[in-house]
């Protein structure tokens, strides 16, 4: 089985390569391990076939060692001499006993650090200057397909097009994906739960509100899903998690809120690899429905799945380092990973505070534009929230736009043939009289920009660090070197000198970024060619994933626009021009 690691799986090196390797998660595990390999030799644990948590925890009432100390030191590769060492020692040894009488505080999984990550150089609008248009393309979906698949595998302009002409109740579009997430999710295991009867009291309501002559927009009516880790009032909220397989929230989170006003319907809560890692979960792994021996990716897994299985009309996920990315690159699907910042996430389970952000997966990218325009907006429940104007005209000239291309990027016989038809889509698209300008760049260094991992694995380490102390992090199924568990563990080894050093990094990077930017609206780019799916979750720049086309096992492989800090709109009126060009959007998985 291939990986689901978003962080390790289909990520090359730039072909120029960078002058320091980035560190993966699993690299930096395997260095840590090897160094706590080390510092076990030195005598903080006995050398017993298995210790167990009562062992340790019985170990660590014991006064601290100056042998320790000096392991300790190996682990995070501080030099120290011998005459160093006492002065060390007793320094750790109190602040040990410090930590130790005064205990750990128990902090919400959801309260924010005081310090609050602002992409550089991103101004937010004012309110009474924040714009918000999405005008949509023209569209004849034709008559309304006699089969439910052809009409579940539709975009939802179309949905939305036979809703308003009355040939399609609300109630009939959720009572279709109901059924086929009955008959078909056996297969891919994308939902942790159907809504049932919450879902068609909302389709009535949306039927009833139509009748009456109310309009609440493009998503009024429509059926979809959300990722397990939005708060849903009354409907558990699992994580993906099993010690938390039974949580059931008392509120909505602010997203699902909004999607209510639009008039949405939600029919399921879709699986994610569990706490936002993968596509492995408590009801085992989500699959590809264009390979079922292949997993969906993750860890956005079921809303991509399900999207592609036409198990609903749009979904929700959510993006720390290529949650949305690479489960819309695996299952074929249309991911908008927003500007930092632009979506609130007040109600949804908490990761990574200054990296988290939440997003659309959807067929096409006008569907992910429309979706993004209903959950747009700052919140105040979310202390990075802001209001950023959204901007978005289907039919708008690319006139003035230039898009910006690496060569090295698509060069050489690995390039799959779906990245080198994207750049030719691009190149036919910029050939015509209102397209933009392809302009050829040098991708952004990458020199150091693993180290950038450190700030995502301390964050994770910080919200889940229950887990970690209970020992409830055993339950989860997913225990491997690079899995949660282990990587929740060895973020305890890393110093706040190297945390803060990898804080500066970012600023510097986002540097870099912005550089890149200076001359481009927009890069295109294979989406993990360059470091940039990396850079960029780090920066906080926008990300767009759209299907480019097939391997030769007729599976779906995207590609990506990045585009500039808060300007989404405009990355999305570049990708529904790519997208009309590359042709690739309509086809479906076999099977389903």
């Amino acid at each position: 089985m291939a990986s689901t690691d978003p962080i390790a799986t289909d990520m090359p090196a730039s072909p120029a390569g960078p002058a320091t390797p980035p560190r993966s998660r699993r690299r930096f595990l395997g260095d840590a391990a090897l160094a706590a390999g080390a510092a076990g030799t030195a005598g903080i644990l006995p050398a017993t076939a298995a210790v167990t948590r009562r062992d340790a925890a019985a170990a660590s009432e014991e006064p601290l060692s100056i042998d320790e100390v000096r392991a300790a030191a190996r682990v995070i590769d501080l030099p120290l001499t011998d005459d160093e060492l006492p002065a060390l020692h007793q320094s750790l040894a109190a602040r040990r006993e410090s930590l130790r009488s005064a205990g750990r505080p128990t902090l919400a999984e959801t309260l924010a650090p005081a310090e609050t990550f602002r992409p550089l150089g991103l101004v937010p609008a004012a309110a009474e200057d924040v714009v918000r248009r999405c005008v949509a393309a023209a569209v004849d979906p034709g008559p309304l397909p006699a089969d439910p698949g052809p009409i579940m595998h539709r975009p939802l302009t179309h949905l939305a097009a036979w809703l308003r002409r009355g040939e399609i109740t609300s109630r009939r579009l959720a009572g279709i994906c109901l059924d086929r997430i009955s008959r078909y999710d056996g297969r891919v295991r994308a939902i942790v739960t159907a809504t049932g009867e919450h879902a068609m009291d909302r389709a009535a309501r949306a039927d009833a509100e139509r009748a009456a002559g109310l309009d609440r927009g493009i998503l009024h009516g429509l059926p979809y899903g959300a990722k397990d880790l939005f708060d849903t009032a009354g409907i558990r909220t699992t994580w993906g998690a099993t010690p938390y397989a039974d949580r059931v929230p008392e509120a909505d989170a602010t997203v699902i809120r909004r999607l209510d006003e639009a008039g949405a319907v939600l029919v399921a809560k879709t699986s994610l690899g569990a706490l936002a890692y993968g596509d492995q979960w408590f009801g085992g792994r989500t699959a590809n429905p264009w390979d079922l021996e292949q997993g969906s990716s993750g860890s956005s897994a079921g809303s991509a799945a399900g999207i592609a299985a036409g198990l609903f009309a749009f979904s929700l996920g959510t993006e720390t380092y290529g949650s949305i990315v690479s489960p819309s690159m695996r299952c074929g699907t249309t991911g908008l990973r927003p500007t930092f910042g632009r979506v609130t996430r007040t109600g949804a389970m908490a990761l990574c505070w200054s990296l988290d952000k939440v997003g659309p997966i959807c067929r096409t990218v006008e569907d992910c534009v429309h979706v993004l325009a209903a959950i747009d907006g700052a919140d105040p429940g979310d202390p990075s929230s802001l209001d950023l104007s959204l901007d978005f005209d289907a039919a708008r000239p690319l006139t003035g736009r230039r898009v910006g291309v690496d060569p090295r990027w698509f060069a050489g016989p690995a390039v799959p043939a779906a990245d080198r038809a994207a750049l030719a889509a691009m190149r036919r698209l910029a050939a015509a009289p209102d397209g933009p300008e392809l302009v050829e760049i040098e991708g952004p260094s990458t020199e150091h920009a693993g180290d950038l991992l450190r700030i995502l694995e301390v964050e994770a380490a910080a919200a889940f660090q229950s887990l970690t102390l209970s020992g409830e992090d055993d339950r989860l199924v997913w225990q491997a070197p690079e899995a949660w568990p282990n990587t929740f563990r060895a973020a305890h080894f890393h110093s706040a000198v190297d945390l803060l050093q990898s804080m500066r990094m970012r600023r510097l990077v986002a540097q870099r970024l912005d550089a890149a930017f200076t001359d481009v609206d927009a890069i295109l780019a294979p989406s993990f060619a360059g470091g940039l799916n990396l850079m960029t979750n780090f920066t906080g720049h926008p990300c767009l994933v759209l299907r480019a086309g097939f391997d030769d096992r007729g599976r779906p492989r995207g590609v990506s626009l990045f585009g500039r800090l808060g300007e989404d709109a405009a990355l999305a009126e570049l990708g529904v021009a790519l997208e009309r060009v590359l042709g690739v959007a309509d086809r479906t998985p076999p099977g389903f």
